[in-house]
């Protein structure tokens, strides 16, 4: 009886797998949703804000002068969002959600027809538990990228297995070109493609030439966007992601996320031996369990795009890389890591059925916990400033330090005294002190195409010799304060920082 109580259980999700995928979307959808209300904008998604805010041909302008250093995909997506229904924390970060929850939806689907119904769920849900769901409710293009990986993925597969034709290659195209006017490094998306297209096409000894030119047209779609690239590579040098380099356990152990941590560890023990017991009963390898060999290479491709994005960062000389970079890979492992196990587990049912249990458990733990009393709450970012904030009400001019948080504190500040906080640039000098210049030459091509308060420091500091100075984190700017012989008067401070009065030596 309990020997055939996992099939059972099967074929009841099975014969309901459509009801019960709607229902765990939703329910996945909804706790995205609820992260996204509590969740304040941070600089990158500023970013996205205000460039969303400029028409497609003034964004393309602006992306050549350095506003964003990503394709413009998302933007304009969000730009359309913003159209219909304003700036929001939900409704701006409605792409990403969209490209989460398609990857969900088509993981599900392709890891069902490849082994069952119950690892089809769990796999689904298995990507909930990578880093890729945390940026689903981030306003950057890293979940689109998600979700144009898992399109690509299905439609490539359905068009080798011969249920679709046409569709599905016009289905590739798109979503490999869509990716890569999302980011760059979508390049190694075409890895596992091309990988399992040679591997399928060398068994069958015929060539497809209607797949490749589906897979060059997705390329040359994306032929535009050299322009934007070389506006990218020509910071590459003083690129703030090349400190410090990424090793490769890095990049994986960022994008596999809670996977790596309790209970996970454990449960994969727990198969591991589930695994062995089943091979030692049977004293012989095969559980009857098979993948088609162009479909087996493309999956390890899939598991090798992280370690392939670190050797060409460091291979072209430009270590430009930071594992969200490759965040689309995340879809890769929760399509591959469940088949993996379902080819070398006993036919029992067994494994699939703890790997299952063990995801709908956590799930449900997380869905509860979304929508426990005050334990996501949103916090105002100004609130922790209260000591700026009162600065702000005497309506004076303060310059802000804090780099990358200027522009959250900016944001976060009522439109209406926006204007009394600036911030000083100079790449040269933030250079020379930090090694990089990446915060000051972003802020100053967002100055020139949004209102945000970002000033050139030499005029700037020619011009006020005295002025309030709220220090809220590393920065050159108050070594170079010091270096042209500033006194700094301390007004008070808070937990975030501290307000001076800074005055300069007559010029």
């Amino acid at each position: 009886m309990m020997a055939r109580l996992p099939g059972r259980v099967n074929a009841w999700i099975d014969r309901r797998f459509v009801a019960i995928l709607v229902t765990l979307s939703i329910a996945v959808a909804v706790t995205i949703v609820r992260r996204a209300q509590v969740k304040p904008f941070w600089h990158d998604e500023i970013y996205t804000i205000l460039a969303s805010r400029l028409p497609p041909t003034r964004l393309w302008t602006a992306s050549r002068d350095g506003l964003d250093l990503s394709p413009p995909l998302n933007t304009i997506l969000t730009h359309l969002i913003h159209g219909a229904a304003g700036v929001g924390r939900v409704t701006t970060r409605v792409p990403p959600l969209v490209g989460f929850m398609t990857a969900f939806g088509l993981i599900a689907v392709m890891v069902r027809r490849r082994s069952n119904a119950m690892l089809g769920i769990a796999a689904a849900l298995m990507l909930c538990y990578t880093a890729g769901y945390s940026f689903a409710y981030e306003a950057r293009g890293y979940s689109v990228m998600t979700g144009c990986f898992a399109v690509a993925l299905y439609t490539w597969s359905e068009y080798a297995a011969g249920r679709s034709g046409r569709p599905a290659l016009a289905g590739l195209s798109l979503a490999l070109a869509a990716g890569l006017w999302t980011h760059y490094y979508f390049v190694l998306a075409f890895l596992p493609i091309v990988c399992g297209e040679v591997a399928r096409q060398w068994h069958r000894r015929r060539s497809d030439l209607a797949m490749w030119a589906a897979i060059a047209l997705g390329a040359l779609a994306a032929a535009p966007l050299w322009l934007l690239l070389r506006t990218a590579m020509a910071q590459t040098e003083t690129f703030w992601a090349r400190l410090p380099h990424p090793s490769v356990w890095a990049v994986y152990s960022a994008l596999l996320g809670i996977l790596l941590g309790s209970p996970f560890p454990a449960v994969a023990a727990v198969i591991i031996m589930l695994i062995i017991a089943g091979r030692v009963r049977r004293s012989t390898p095969c559980n009857g369990r098979t993948l088609p060999v162009h479909e087996v290479v493309a999956g390890l491709a899939c598991l090798a795009i992280p370690a392939c994005a670190v050797l060409i960062a460091r291979t072209i000389g430009h270590d430009v890389l930071v594992p969200r970079y490759v965040m689309f890979a995340t879809a890769g492992f929760a399509l591959v890591l469940p088949l993996l196990v379902w080819r070398v587990a006993p036919a029992t049912g067994v494994v699939d059925a703890v790997i299952f249990t063990v995801l709908v458990l956590l799930f449900t733990r997380t869905l509860w916990r979304t929508f426990e009393p005050r334990r996501l709450v949103y916090v105002d970012r100004m609130a922790q400033y209260p000591l700026l904030t009162k600065q702000i009400d005497t309506a004076e001019l303060t310059v802000v330090t804090g780099g990358t948080e200027f522009v959250e504190l900016w944001y976060h500040t009522p439109p209406d005294r926006r204007a009394h906080l600036v911030y000083l640039a100079d790449p040269e000098h933030e250079l020379q002190l930090t090694r990089t210049d990446s915060v000051d030459r972003g802020y100053l091509a967002l100055s020139r195409w949004s209102g945000i308060s970002i000033l050139l420091a030499d005029p700037f500091l020619a011009s006020h010799r005295d002025f309030a100075f709220y220090d809220c984190g590393a920065s050159w700017i108050r070594t170079r304060l010091q270096d042209l012989g500033a006194s700094f008067d301390e007004r008070g401070h808070d937990r975030k920082g501290t307000l001076y009065r800074v005055r300069l030596p007559a010029s």
